[in-house]
């Protein structure tokens, strides 16, 4: 399943994937598999990414996606 919470946080801060990857020290084909839901990133990239846009691990990679802010960012 697609990461709406990471794809929409990248856009809302004017990222691109490979700009994102860079910060983060991975590859701009690794953020697009994460966001593509293909990989479930290491510990510590996913702890670098939520500590990036200040949300929790938990948020961003384990819990559902049902709260409105993620739903409606969806069609960004």
């Amino acid at each position: 399943m697609k990461n709406i919470r990471l794809i929409n946080l990248r856009k809302k801060h004017d990222l691109t994937q490979e700009e994102l990857a860079s910060i983060v020290n991975t590859s701009q084909s690794n953020i697009a598999r994460i966001e593509a839901g293909e990989r479930d990133p290491r510990k510590k990239l996913k702890m670098r990414i939520a500590r990036l846009f200040d949300v929790s691990v938990d948020w961003l990679f384990y819990e559902e996606v049902d709260d409105q802010w993620s739903l409606e960012k969806s069609h960004v």
